[in-house]
């Protein structure tokens, strides 16, 4: 039984027969023992810009099949959208969610003021909106708030910031840890579990290979990146790090029923450049009804140490 409400409705003012002109940017996509997604975009887009199909593997408790499609492709939307906007062409998509359609308009203004030697005139043109409306859970001591959790010092400050608010904490598989790295990402996981046990949490996983999708390091990251003249590499890191990140947790949060998902400061408000996770970017993006918050950008590391601290005294906690 699907948990959510969808609602499909026709975009305003765009008739259908212009939008048969322009190409569709996913060329197909398929559900793999229901917690997995793979999709293929345009062949001509692909050869430009990308390495290898877009998947993104869940938990078995993820049924991907249970939600709509607008909601299952919001990974490959997120991280790919920037690529499409600096490609200054127009795609077409079959479905969008109606809340990341008009967030995405937003973001697109923030990155224009980041990186104004670009135009940023591509577009990704829904042929349907869908309006998607989750059911927050009221069972007791279910996950109220979502929170991205590496493990790190931004995130461990997020998560005990709202100690007193029942957590889901999403890890993802893929990024620091690559996808070859299995050792590793066995230790990441524990640590990671034993961790929202230890607090009295909820935690799940995402494998996805959105790092070496758009070819990391390689000679499409460094033709993307030549076009912010700001940046002389690692595209992902100054556009899509955010987007990408937040999009993974998508069909989570939609399953779980969670209306907010946290994702930490990277850096404080006064760090003097662009950067692929900012409160102007994240603060904008919006799906489902979910809405995202760039959690302690007033903070430096610092001060994060003794914000940690400080909530373990006053609880009685042990320091992580």
């Amino acid at each position: 039984m699907r948990k959510y409400l969808s609602v499909v409705c026709f975009m305003y003012g765009i008739i259908p027969m212009l939008l048969s002109a322009h190409p569709d940017l996913i060329e197909s996509f398929k559900i793999i023992n229901k917690n997995k997604i793979v999709v293929k975009a345009n062949k001509v887009f692909s050869q430009k810009f990308i390495k290898e199909d877009f998947f993104a593997e869940y938990d078995e408790s993820i049924d991907l099949t249970t939600l709509d499609e607008s909601i299952v492709t919001i990974p490959f939307i997120l991280t790919i959208i920037p690529i499409v906007w600096v490609s200054n062409r127009i795609y077409s998509i079959n479905v969008m969610d109606k809340d990341l359609y008009y967030s995405l308009q937003e973001v697109k203004k923030v990155f224009r003021i980041f990186y104004p030697e670009q135009k940023w005139a591509g577009e990704l043109i829904p042929k349907q909106l869908v309006t998607n409306t989750i059911s927050s859970s009221n069972e007791s001591g279910q996950p109220v708030l979502g929170l991205l959790f590496s493990g790190g010092l931004d995130c461990v400050d997020s998560s005990m910031s709202y100690s007193d608010t029942k957590q889901l904490l999403i890890t993802a598989w893929g990024s620091d840890v690559l996808l070859h790295q299995k050792k590793m990402w066995s230790c990441v996981r524990r640590k990671c579990e034993q961790f929202a046990r230890d607090y009295g949490y909820k935690h799940t996983f995402v494998k996805s290979n959105f790092k070496r999708f758009v070819e990391e390091g390689g000679k499409t990251q460094k033709r993307l990146a030549h076009k912010l003249h700001k940046i002389p590499h690692l595209w992902r890191m100054y556009t899509s790090q955010a987007l990408t990140y937040i999009g993974l947790t998508a069909p989570i949060m939609a399953v779980n029923n969670i209306s907010r998902i946290l994702i930490a400061s990277s850096h404080t408000s006064r760090y003097p450049f662009p950067f692929g996770s900012h409160p102007a970017l994240d603060n904008n993006i919006r799906f489902a009804g979910i809405a995202v918050s760039h959690d302690a950008p007033d903070k430096d590391r610092v001060q994060k140490i003794m914000n940690i601290n400080a909530v373990c005294k006053r609880k009685d906690l042990p320091l992580p």
